[in-house]
Parts: C-alpha cells; sequence; structure tokens
C-alpha cells in the first residue's frame, strides 16, 4: 500500500488490493457509496490524483478518522505519486464467500490506462450468453485488442471455492 501522508513511514508492509477501474465499476457490481463520491470519467492524467478506497481499508487505516481528503503516495511520499481519498466504498467480495475482504485502493482507469484491464458487465441475460456479444463488442471498437479468459464471475475459480 501507498503510505499515507501524515503518519510517519517506517517501512512497514502493509498490503492492499490495488484496483484500476471505470467511472461505472462501482454501479456496475452495485457497490455501495458510503462517503465522498465516485471519481467520473473527466478525472484523466491532466487532473489531480484521486482514489476511491474501500471500507476495509478505511477502517484498518483511518480508526477513529475520516480519511476523505487526505493524501496517500509512494514511500517517500513523492509529490507526483499523492493522491487525494474522495470516496469511501462499502467492502465489495471479490474473492470466495469464505474469503477474507482485503483493504482496497481503487484508482481512475482514466488517469494511469493499462494495457491490461478487464471489463465487468452486469445482466440480466445468462452469463454465459452474453461473452460472444461482449467480445464482439470490443472488436468493433478495436479489431487489434486480444480478448482472453473470458470468464463469469460464477465460473471463475475465485468464485466456486
Amino acid at each position: 500500500m501507498d503510505p499515507i501522508r501524515g503518519p510517519p513511514y517506517h517501512g512497514e508492509h502493509n498490503e492492499v488490493n490495488l484496483r484500476e477501474a471505470s467511472s461505472g465499476y462501482f454501479t456496475t457490481l452495485g457497490a455501495k457509496l458510503l462517503r465522498g463520491r465516485y471519481f467520473t470519467d473527466a478525472e484523466d492524467a491532466s487532473k489531480p490524483r484521486v482514489v476511491v478506497i474501500n471500507q476495509a481499508l478505511a477502517r484498518q487505516y483511518f480508526p477513529g478518522e475520516d480519511p476523505i481528503g487526505k493524501r496517500m503516495g509512494n514511500t517517500d511520499l513523492a509529490p507526483n505519486s499523492l493522491k487525494e481519498i474522495i470516496g469511501i466504498v462499502a467492502d465489495i467480495k471479490e474473492g470466495s464467500l469464505n474469503s477474507e475482504i482485503w483493504p482496497a485502493v481503487y484508482d481512475p482507469f482514466n488517469q494511469s490506462p493499462e494495457t491490461y484491464y478487464s471489463v465487468v458487465v452486469r445482466t440480466a441475460q445468462a452469463e454465459q450468453s452474453v461473452l460472444p456479444a461482449l467480445r464482439a463488442a470490443i472488436h468493433r471498437i478495436d479489431p487489434d485488442i486480444g480478448t482472453i479468459d473470458e470468464a463469469t464471475m460464477w465460473a471463475s475459480s475465485d468464485f466456486t471455492e
């Protein structure tokens, strides 16, 4: 985890899930905003860096405090690494039902887009029937985008333990 500006950093190893997410990620998953706000598509690389954290991170690293408006960054807190916490979401179950929920940091995808990403879709249709249509939609955007490991959440090994 990135150190939090304020408390001294003594080289401790804090593990969290780091996620890059689109502005629609939380609503797609039905994640409840507890405080603050979600990031928007307008928050791109030209804007100040922001993050949303989950409730587990707020509980573990900000006991009795309000993390909204606090800043976190890399181990030396370099100015270009600092990100403002703008929101707290309810914990999202990202693994098997009996697994512990880890603290998580969600960075806006538009602030540092990667070349590899996952697509999450909510549907009322049979999950398997959506995969070919989703793959076709991605290839309509750009035929050179590769798609691999398509799976429903229920078929994913993380959700079947």
